[in-house]
């Protein structure tokens, strides 16, 4: 039904281009053929086969786990995601928005030593690791904070899909997992019509942004005590 939805509005299209090429080519059609009640005969059809596909979608649609952002929300992650870096630049890990805070958790090592790791380099430049450190000679927890931007593409939040289990301490390592390979289909439907469209804009360089933005970066809040040595062999942190 979806594929019928598709097909039937580009048969269409190709029958009117069709009749125009006919009547440019001096084929003689029947006398007044395109009268003003078949005219709006078609344009209503194809409107309410616009609808048909819509309402069909709406009812038929499995996205729903799945949000999808406004220009306006997707502008202001990345807004987010610049005072993020700065703060992170400046070793301000306490002033990270709250807003994006997805787990709290901690770990505690069986040494004063801690090894940092990634299982593979697709995570650099997306994981990012401040350490703030405390005097606590007795102990050798650390104390983590897991703050996410959300992943945005094409204007719906994967977030939750891609960042599952990013993180593995065992044996005093803290890893950084690798991402999962994974495949989405998603129904889209534009409500214009594009092909009749005489003057055609190109989007500018903004509208390619909003529309296909991918943010998505982690921070890695750690309070460790500061006797604690950390061999950071992933390059975790950008600033010790």
């Amino acid at each position: 039904m979806t594929v019928f939805m598709v097909v039937l509005p580009i048969l269409l299209i190709l029958i009117f281009f069709s009749l125009f090429l006919a009547v440019s080519k001096g084929i003689k059609l029947k006398k007044n053929f395109w009268t003003a009640k078949r005219i709006s005969i078609v344009t209503i059809g194809y409107i309410g086969l616009g609808l048909i596909a819509f309402i069909y979608l709406t009812f038929t649609n499995n996205n729903d786990d799945y949000k999808v952002l406004t220009s306006e929300e997707i502008e202001q992650l990345m807004k987010d995601e610049i005072e993020f870096n700065n703060f992170f630049s400046q070793k301000h890990g306490d002033k990270f928005n709250e807003k994006y805070l997805v787990d709290e958790w901690s770990m505690e090592l069986s040494s004063d030593e801690v090894t940092f790791e990634r299982e593979s380099e697709d995570t650099y430049g997306s994981v990012f690791v401040l350490i703030d450190w405390r005097n606590d000679e007795a102990s050798n927890e650390i104390y983590a904070k897991t703050y996410q931007i959300p992943y945005v593409y094409e204007g719906i939040d994967l977030t939750k899909e891609l960042t599952k289990d990013q993180f593995e301490f065992t044996g005093d390592k803290l890893i950084v997992k690798k991402p999962p390979v994974q495949q989405f289909t998603f129904n889209s439907i534009s409500p214009k019509m594009e092909m009749l469209e005489m003057n055609v804009q190109m989007p500018s360089a903004s509208d390619d942004i909003l529309n296909n933005a991918a943010v998505g970066s982690t921070f890695l809040y750690l309070n460790v005590p500061s006797h604690v040595t950390i061999i950071d062999e992933g390059e975790l942190r950008f600033y010790p």
